[in-house]
C-alpha cells in the first residue's frame, strides 16, 4: 500500500480503490492518481493538492493534469481537482470555464466509538452479495446513479470498479452487502479497508456507493446496512477509523449520524467532463 506523507484520511481511503495498473505521482504541492484499466473514472484519474488553489493556479493545475494524466492516457478526456480543508481559493477561472465546484464531507466512526442499530424491520436483515448477484448489484447501482451521468459511460465505469471490488473482496479488504426483496437487492453497500496499517499504527475504511432502490426508500433499509457494515469493518477487516463521504447538505448524512458517524474533514474539488481549451479563460 502507498501512503502519501500527510495525506488527510479522505486522501488515504481512495487509495484502496486504486485498482492494480494505477500509480501514484508526486506533484508539486500534491499528488496525480492514474487507472489505466477505467480512464474515465474521474477521481480515479485526478490530482490532489495539499491546499486550495491560489492566483494563478488555473494554468498551472490544468496543465499539471494535461501533463501527468491526459498525456499518459488519452482516454481521460476529463479533469478533477481535489482538496480538503475550510477554504475554497481562487476557484472563479474554473467555474468560468465550465468546471463545477463541490464540497463534501467526511464523516468518521472510531473503533472505540459505540454503533447505533437502527433496526425498523425485523425482515431487513443484510447479507453479503453472492457469487451470482453481481449483475443485480450493478443494475441497482445504474438506476440509482447521479442523472447527470449517462448509462453507457456510467455502465462501463461500474462493470470495471465492481471488478476491482471483486479483487478486494478476494484479498479479505471488504464485503459488498445487501437487503433483498423478492430475492433481488434492494439496498446495497460496501464497505472496504486498508490492506495495512499506515505509519500512525490506523488502519482506514471507507464505504462506497450506499444505494437503495426508489422503491425501497424511507424504510430504515440504508442506516441497516451502515451499522451491520460497521461492525464488520471493525470486527472483521480491523479498521481503526471508518469514513463515508457524503455531500454537505445531503439527506443521507442524517441516517449515518444516526449510525453515529460525525463530522470529521471537509473536502472540495472541481470537475469538468473535458480537457481545457485553448479557448477558456485562465
Amino acid at each position: 500500500m502507498t501512503i502519501v506523507p500527510h495525506a488527510s484520511d479522505t486522501s488515504r481511503s481512495e487509495l484502496i480503490f486504486l485498482p492494480e495498473d494505477g500509480s501514484l505521482v508526486a506533484i508539486d504541492g500534491g499528488f496525480a492518481m492514474r487507472t489505466p484499466s477505467n480512464p474515465g473514472y474521474w477521481w480515479g484519474n485526478a490530482l490532489r493538492f495539499d491546499r486550495p488553489p491560489a492566483a494563478g493556479d488555473f494554468a498551472r493545475w490544468t496543465a499539471l493534469f494535461r501533463r501527468y494524466v491526459q498525456a499518459v492516457q488519452p482516454a481521460s478526456r476529463h479533469m478533477a481537482f481535489g482538496w480538503s480543508g475550510d477554504r475554497a481559493g481562487a476557484i472563479e477561472p474554473f467555474v468560468a470555464a465550465g468546471f463545477s465546484y463541490f464540497e463534501t464531507i467526511a464523516l468518521a466512526l472510531q473503533r472505540s466509538d459505540p454503533v447505533a442499530a437502527p433496526w425498523p424491520d425485523r425482515e431487513a436483515v443484510p447479507a453479503p452479495i453472492g457469487h451470482d448477484e453481481w449483475p443485480a448489484l450493478q443494475a441497482l447501482l445504474i438506476d440509482t446513479r447521479d442523472p447527470w451521468h449517462d448509462e453507457a459511460g456510467y455502465t462501463e465505469f461500474i462493470a470495471r470498479r465492481i471488478d476491482h471490488w471483486r479483487l478486494l473482496e478476494s484479498r479479505g479488504q471488504g464485503r459488498w452487502f445487501a437487503i433483498r426483496r423478492s430475492g433481488a437487492p434492494v439496498a446495497a453497500l460496501g464497505v472496504f479497508a486498508e490492506a495495512e496499517r499506515g505509519p500512525d499504527g490506523r488502519r482506514i475504511g471507507r464505504f462506497q456507493h450506499v444505494a437503495t432502490h426508489p422503491s425501497a426508500r424511507r424504510r430504515g433499509f440504508a442506516g441497516v446496512l451502515v451499522a451491520h457494515a460497521s461492525r464488520h469493518a471493525f470486527e472483521r477487516l480491523d479498521v481503526d477509523t471508518l469514513l463515508i463521504v457524503a455531500d454537505e447538505n445531503d439527506a443521507a448524512r442524517r441516517v449515518y449520524e444516526a449510525c453515529g458517524y460525525r463530522i470529521a474533514s471537509r473536502d472540495r474539488g472541481l470537475e469538468r467532463a473535458s480537457a481545457v481549451g485553448a479557448d477558456d479563460p485562465g
